[in-house]
C-alpha cells in the first residue's frame, strides 16, 4: 500500500497532473494554476441526493452522443465499452 501512496503523492504523478491541469497532491510540485484559481466541488448534499450510477449512465450517453456527432453520426465506439 505504501508504494501506491508514494506514487500518488510523488513528484512524477504530480508533474503529469500539473501538466494536465489537475490538482497536485505533492507540495513540492507547482500546480501551475492561474492566480486566484479555485476548485469546484459538487458537495455532499448533491452526491447524496443523486444516484451515482444514473449520473454515470447519463454522462456516458451525453459523451457518446457528442462523440458520434463529431465522428459523422456513425457508432464509432463499437467494442470500446463491450
Amino acid at each position: 500500500m505504501s508504494a501506491i501512496v508514494e506514487y500518488i503523492t510523488g513528484p512524477d504523478l504530480g508533474r503529469k497532473s500539473a501538466d494536465s491541469f489537475f490538482p497536485v497532491l505533492n507540495p513540492r510540485v507547482e500546480n501551475r494554476l492561474p492566480e486566484g484559481a479555485s476548485f469546484k466541488w459538487l458537495g455532499w448534499d448533491y452526491i447524496k441526493s443523486h444516484d451515482p450510477a444514473e449520473l454515470k449512465d447519463y454522462a456516458h450517453t451525453v459523451f457518446l452522443s457528442a462523440w458520434n456527432e463529431v465522428q459523422g453520426g456513425g457508432n464509432h465506439t463499437r467494442g470500446m465499452y463491450e
